[in-house]
C-alpha cells in the first residue's frame, strides 16, 4: 500500500493552534479534579504530557525557517554560478584571442554551449569540466597569450564548489520533505490533546453553558 501524506488535522496557523492549547490546558488545570471525577484518564499526567506536547510543538523549527535555509542553499548556488560566469567570460576572451582566427576551436571551449548552461547549475558543472579540459589541451598557447596556469587550475575549483553547493541543496530538499512531515506529526498530537479535552468539557460542564463554549476550537484567529 502507497504510504499517504501526513496532513494538518486543525485549520488556523500552527501559532494560533498552540496558543488555543495553552488557553485549554490552563482551564483543563484550573478544574482538572472535575475531569478526573468524570473520566479518570484526565489525570495530572495526562496534564503534563498535554504541556509538554505544546511546548514540543512551539520549539518546532518554523515553516518559514525552513524557506530561509533553503534560500541560502540557493544563494549559494547563485554565487557560484556567477563565479562560474565571470571565468567563463575571461576564458572565452583568451579563446578568441588566441585562435581569432579559428572558430573551431573557439568552440572547443563552449562558446556554443553556454548559453544553455549559464542558467542550469547540472549543465554548467559538466560545461565547466569541459572547459578545463580544453584550456589543459591548449594550455601553452593560452599561457603564451596571456592566460595563467592558476587561472585554468581554478576553472576546477570552481566547478567542484558548484557540485557541492548543488549537492547540499538537493539533499536539503529531500530532508526538508521528512522534516515536515515530522513536524505535522508532532503539531497534530498537538492538537488531539485539545479535541479530546474539549469532547470531556463537553460532558464535565453540560449543565454549564458558559464553560462548555470556553473548551471551543474555534476555526477563526484568536485574539
Amino acid at each position: 500500500m502507497k504510504p499517504e501524506e501526513i496532513r494538518r488535522i486543525y485549520h488556523n496557523t500552527d501559532a494560533e493552534m498552540t496558543a488555543t492549547a495553552r488557553v485549554i490546558h490552563g482551564l483543563l488545570v484550573s478544574d482538572l479534579p472535575k475531569f478526573t471525577e468524570y473520566d479518570s484518564t484526565f489525570s495530572a499526567d495526562f496534564a503534563d504530557l498535554f504541556l509538554s506536547a505544546i511546548d514540543n510543538a512551539d520549539t518546532l523549527v518554523a515553516n518559514t525557517t525552513l524557506r530561509s535555509m533553503l534560500a541560502q542553499k540557493t544563494e549559494s548556488i547563485q554565487w557560484v554560478m556567477e563565479k562560474a560566469k565571470t571565468k567563463y567570460a575571461d576564458v572565452k576572451y583568451f579563446a578568441q584571442k588566441t585562435f581569432a582566427t579559428s572558430l573551431a576551436t573557439q568552440n572547443e571551449f563552449g562558446l556554443n554551449d553556454y548559453l544553455s548552461a549559464r542558467r542550469n547549475a547540472v549543465l554548467m558543472i559538466q560545461f565547466l569540466e569541459e572547459m578545463h579540459k580544453s584550456c589543459v589541451k591548449y594550455q601553452t598557447e593560452l599561457v603564451a597569450n596571456g592566460l595563467e596556469v592558476a587561472a585554468i587550475a581554478e576553472i576546477q575549483t570552481i566547478k567542484t564548489a558548484l557540485e557541492t553547493a548543488n549537492t547540499e541543496q538537493e539533499i536539503f530538499k529531500k530532508q526538508r520533505t521528512k522534516l515536515t512531515e515530522d513536524r505535522v506529526k508532532i503539531l497534530n498530537n498537538c492538537y488531539e490533546f485539545i479535541t479530546k479535552t474539549n469532547a470531556a468539557a463537553q460532558r464535565v460542564y453540560k449543565d454549564d453553558f458558559a464553560k462548555r463554549n470556553q473548551f471551543v476550537y474555534s476555526s477563526a484567529s484568536i485574539a
